[in-house]
């Protein structure tokens, strides 16, 4: 699971411009070229370690505000192309999150995906089994596991 760690103040950014940039982060962090890496390889295909993909995540949580985790680099977002759809999703979400200066007092009073006002204390923003944005709570019976809020 992912939490937004900043709500994106612009719209997510093109394909084209999204998949350049991550490629550029991740030679930063691997200190390999791979500009002229194919979108749909794997990380690990590509020769990146568990260190790199550590140190990637990282600075894709600095670039975007989204924190990939290890495991979704290992498993969903593991190229970057599905990273790159992953990430424009997440901005799109905090984007549209993100209450407008001239929305009413109802809506501002309803609760939503801004990150930085989770519905509990301890809730944390991740995506449900469909792919839509939901939060999720400790859970009490597994620690260090979270479940969906009802």
């Amino acid at each position: 699971m992912s939490t937004i760690c900043a709500p994106a103040a612009v719209s997510p950014p093109s394909s084209t411009a999204l998949l350049a940039r991550l490629r550029s982060l991740f030679s930063e962090a691997s200190g390999m070229d791979l500009s002229g890496a194919d979108d749909a390889t794997s990380f690990m295909g590509l020769g990146l370690d568990s260190l790199t993909l550590t140190l990637a995540a990282a600075e894709v949580k600095r670039a975007f505000g989204v924190v990939p985790t290890f495991r979704q680099l290992m498993e969903t977002q593991r190229d970057f192309a599905s990273l790159a759809r992953y990430l424009q999703e997440m901005t799109a979400v905090a984007a549209a999150a993100k209450p407008a200066a001239t929305a009413t007092a109802a809506a501002a009073d309803r609760p939503g995906l801004d990150a930085n006002r989770p519905p509990q204390p301890g809730a944390r923003l991740g995506r449900d089994p469909s792919g839509k944005p939901a939060w999720y709570i400790p859970d009490r019976q597994q620690p260090g596991r979270y479940v969906p809020l009802a």
